[in-house]
């Protein structure tokens, strides 16, 4: 698969926050669900990032490829040689919370992208980096 060059570099700087199952909660009316606090309050903070980065406009209808690089602090118990965070939370969590947040923001739905490049690593300075790219079709 072939992509054009990056149409946005994106960085959101601070401990990465995957997304959180929502919560379910038997009431006297019913069942009510929720998103857990931290996700909630994570997720709109980048909303608010993105769209204030991005210049307004949704993407237009094209396939997407989207990188996706998450960037933990490395806990002080851990030794210098693990380069990679291989417990939990799963890096499929952290791509759901990328991409919840910029549907209605960068790009209309979800399902413009049709491929993911995706790693979650230790850095000095916490983040995420998006990157999205349109994918050459032929025409």
């Amino acid at each position: 698969m072939n992509h054009q060059n990056v149409i946005w570099d994106f960085r959101f700087y601070g401990e990465p926050v995957p997304k959180a199952r929502p919560r379910v909660v038997r009431k006297p009316w019913g069942v009510m669900t929720y998103e857990p606090k931290t996700s909630r309050e994570f997720s709109n903070a980048m909303k608010q990032a993105m769209a204030k980065e991005w210049s307004g406009l949704l993407l237009e209808e094209r396939p997407i490829h989207l990188g996706i690089f998450i960037w933990k602090s490395r806990p002080k118990t851990l030794p210098k040689s693990v380069e990679y965070p291989i417990r939990r939370p799963d890096l499929d969590n952290y791509i759901k919370m990328v991409m919840d947040c910029m549907i209605g923001t960068v790009i209309k739905d979800d399902s413009m992208v049709v491929s993911i490049e995706a790693e979650k690593g230790f850095l000095d300075k916490p983040h995420i980096h998006v990157l999205l790219s349109y994918i050459k079709t032929e025409t």
